[in-house]
């Protein structure tokens, strides 16, 4: 079984920002590309595409996207 790296992983907050983005209508590798700023280990695609699909969960508010977007 190949086991897979936790520094690429987004963060439980991470993951509801990107919720919220493809909401938004982002495009999967602007939210890749907004997220990769400043990280030491990068993401891929298939972690936006996690995010998308787990039920559980919820989106970012718009204050919070607009904050975590300064940040960047």
């Amino acid at each position: 079984m190949v086991m897979r790296s936790k520094q690429g992983a987004l963060t439980d907050s991470e993951k509801a920002i990107v919720k919220a983005l493809l909401a938004k209508d982002w495009r999967n590798q602007d939210i890749q590309a907004l997220v990769n700023i400043g990280r030491e280990a990068t993401i891929n695609s298939a972690r936006i595409t996690e995010a998308k699909n787990d039920p559980t969960v919820v989106a970012a508010s718009d204050e919070e996207v607009e904050f975590y977007q300064i940040k960047k």
